[in-house]
C-alpha cells in the first residue's frame, strides 16, 4: 500500500510538472495571440481615426473652396459696380453736353435779343 501511495504521489507530481510545462508553453502563445489581438484593435482604432481626420480635412477643403468662390463672386460684383459707376459718370457728362447743345440751338432758333429772330 505504501508503494501504491508512492506511485500515486509520483504520478501526481509528474502530472503537475507536465501540466505546468504545457501551461508555460501555451501562455506565451496565448499572450502572443492576445498581443496580436490588442495590436489589431489598436490598428483598427487608428484606421478609424485616420478616416475621421481625412473626412474633416475634406470638409475643411470644401469650406475653403466655397469661401474662395464666394470671395471671387464678391470681387466680381465690386468690379461690375465700379464699371456701372464709371458709365453713369460718363453718361452724366454726355447728358450735360447735350443739354448745352440743345440750349444753344434753342437760343439760335428762337433768336437772340440783339439779333432778332432767325429766319
Amino acid at each position: 500500500m505504501s508503494e501504491q501511495i508512492g506511485f500515486v504521489l509520483l504520478a501526481v507530481v509528474c502530472g503537475l510538472v507536465a501540466g505546468l510545462a504545457v501551461a508555460s508553453k501555451r501562455r506565451p502563445a496565448d499572450a502572443g495571440v492576445a498581443a496580436d489581438a490588442a495590436t489589431a484593435r489598436m490598428e483598427a482604432r487608428l484606421e478609424v481615426q485616420a478616416a475621421e481626420l481625412r473626412r474633416l480635412a475634406d470638409t475643411a477643403a470644401t469650406r475653403d473652396l466655397a469661401g474662395e468662390q464666394l470671395h471671387a463672386g464678391v470681387e466680381g460684383a465690386r468690379r461690375a459696380l465700379q464699371e456701372l459707376t464709371v458709365r453713369e459718370q460718363e453718361r452724366r457728362g454726355t447728358d450735360a453736353e447735350q443739354r448745352e447743345v440743345i440750349r444753344r440751338l434753342s437760343t439760335v432758333l428762337a433768336g437772340g435779343a440783339s439779333k432778332g429772330r432767325a429766319g
